[in-house]
């Protein structure tokens, strides 16, 4: 049986509440500050957005911008939320608060038991590897468009995955934070980037009358996908929040980077909806003239991609490490098993070269749970549990809330699922690259 701290101070933490409201923070001399957390998350979950979201918004229609901006303020909650979580789960149980690298299953444990743990697991890791061939096909795409008629799309993704392994073998976020600066520069620089190619397109008369599609069902539900798919990133947040110095800052973190990324995705969103209408794909850099600044903004996108693609694996890494007993510092299995994985990666990729399909399944399905369903459904859980620490009182405003979110998140994800499955199935098929 865990042992269980005495301090009830976790206990009391209200989900809305800013973290020195209710915790008064512990320093330690490393790891990572907010703002750096706050970088993490912006490299994590801003850049594919950029390409999408003007098609979700297609999908969607005009109510779209109302989703998307009602999609990130729930983000945020239910992010502090999980924060939230993991501090009360460490207040009540001290021998989780270090070396622990699978912060979000050890959620799913303690309120939910070994199935909790399970199901938690297997969402995450579908996400996350699901994610990572989602980055490595956008990223191939890039590469091909720029070295064409070079490389092919499925050379394209050899190299990346073999460039990228050295890369992959290093440790834990605060081992590799330089590469989220880079990620999230060059994120900002593309968002500004596509503005001017749109803005060039619309003032050389490139573009005809715009005429949208109506959306329907289906149509609204996998631009729902593509929403939540590019803002959550729910399932990296607690092995973020575990590399920082002052982990009860990570809501900080989480204000100031969901605001950026939100700032980052509108503009673009809105403008090549209004610019390109029913012309728009998943990526909107496929029907931009091209151009000198086109050439340049593949470029810096294709940056972010590639960096993000290793912050998206790492838990991946470390869940299958820990599974696998592999020592927690630098270490041949810990290169072979990554190589391994990596390797599997590069085979979904060549086995399904279709990114756009990958991402609304991903963000429709096991996004939605671990974003929106599970960080509500655990905290009121937790604040069930009976022992020898202060009871959390839940306002009866707060508690409403998160049921919301828990019913309007299973139907979301039923729905998107099925919309998501429903164009696989119907939509051309595209040929592995080994056939």
């Amino acid at each position: 049986m865990p042992s269980r701290a005495n301090s009830p101070q976790a206990d009391d933490m209200d989900p809305l509440a800013g973290p020195d409201d209710n915790t008064q923070a512990s320093s330690s001399h490393r790891g990572i500050s907010y703002v750096t957390a706050s970088i993490f998350i912006i490299g994590e979950i801003a850049g594919t957005g950029l390409l999408t979201l003007p098609k979700a918004l297609e999908d969607t229609g005009w109510i779209g911008i109302l989703v998307v901006t009602l999609g990130c303020a729930l983000s945020t909650f239910t992010g502090i939320t999980l924060s939230k979580n993991w501090c009360i789960l460490v207040d009540r149980y001290s021998e989780y608060m270090e070396n622990n690298q699978h912060p979000y299953p050890t959620l799913g444990q303690i309120t939910f038991g070994k199935f909790g743990r399970y199901i938690v697991s297997c969402c995450i890791n579908f996400t996350l590897f699901g994610g990572c061939v989602v980055f490595l096909l956008l990223g191939a795409t890039l590469l091909t468009d720029l070295t064409a008629p070079t490389l092919p799309l499925c050379h394209s993704v050899v190299v990346i995955a073999g460039a990228l392994v050295p890369i992959s073998w290093l440790g834990t976020p605060k081992d590799f934070w330089p590469l989220a600066v880079v990620a999230t520069f060059s994120t900002a620089c593309c968002a500004v980037c596509i503005l001017v190619l749109i803005e060039q397109d619309y003032e050389n008369s490139v573009v005809s009358a715009v005429e949208h599609t109506p959306p329907d069902f289906n149509s609204f539900f996998r631009g729902f996908g593509t929403f939540v798919y590019s803002f959550g990133g729910h399932s990296v947040f607690l092995t973020i929040q575990a590399d920082m110095k002052v982990k009860q800052h990570f809501s900080k973190s989480l204000y100031l980077g969901y605001a950026i990324t939100l700032l980052i995705y509108l503009p673009v969103t809105i403008f090549g909806y209004l610019v390109f209408g029913n012309r728009l794909t998943f990526n909107v850099l496929e029907i931009i003239t091209e151009s000198r600044l086109l050439f340049a903004t593949k470029i810096t996108i294709f940056v972010h991609i590639t960096l993000a693609f290793i912050i998206l694996l790492n838990p991946v890494c470390q869940e299958f490490e820990y599974f696998l007993n592999v020592p927690n510092r630098f270490h041949w299995k810990r290169c072979l098993l990554r190589l391994i994985i990596m390797l599997c990666i590069v085979f979904m990729a060549v086995s399904v070269p279709n990114f756009g399909s990958i991402l609304s399944l991903i963000g429709s399905s096991t996004i939605t749970l671990l974003s929106f369903l599970f960080p509500s459904l655990f905290y009121l859980k937790l604040a069930k549990q009976k022992g020898p620490w202060k009871q959390i009182d839940i306002p009866l405003h707060i508690l409403v809330i998160h049921l919301e979110i828990i019913v309007v998140g299973l139907f979301a994800a039923a729905s998107a699922t099925y919309s998501s499955l429903e164009q696989m199935i119907t939509s051309s098929f595209v040929s592995p690259c080994y056939t």
